[in-house]
């Protein structure tokens, strides 16, 4: 069923980071809830993307995006507990990518 409404995505992480970098933020999730997540790279050179990896009691989900693109992954039941959120980017050096993770619950 397609409705007319959008639905509303809240940004959980964004940022910039060169090739090679990475960054770490952590997620808790106080009750079992539905999450789906959409990752945004920003415009760089070829062969560059940024992917995020959100692993913890539920085991870990892998999103890869490359520069210029938008992924999204299935929704996940994320169970309660911390959640390590680890954002990575790959490039030809002295690349810098922005991304932007999205997602709604």
């Amino acid at each position: 069923d397609f409705g007319t409404v959008a639905t509303s995505v809240r940004t959980f992480a964004e940022g910039r980071l060169a090739a090679g970098a990475s960054r770490t933020d952590t997620l808790y999730v106080g009750e079992g809830q539905v999450f789906h997540f959409a990752l945004t790279a920003g415009a760089a050179p070829p062969g560059a993307a940024v992917t995020v990896t959100i692993s913890g009691p539920s085991g870990s989900i892998t999103l890869t995006a490359a520069a210029g693109e938008t992924v999204s992954h299935p929704a996940v039941l994320l169970r309660p507990g911390q959640y390590r959120v680890t954002i990575t980017v790959v490039g030809p050096a002295g690349t810098v990518l922005t991304f932007r993770l999205d997602g709604n619950r």
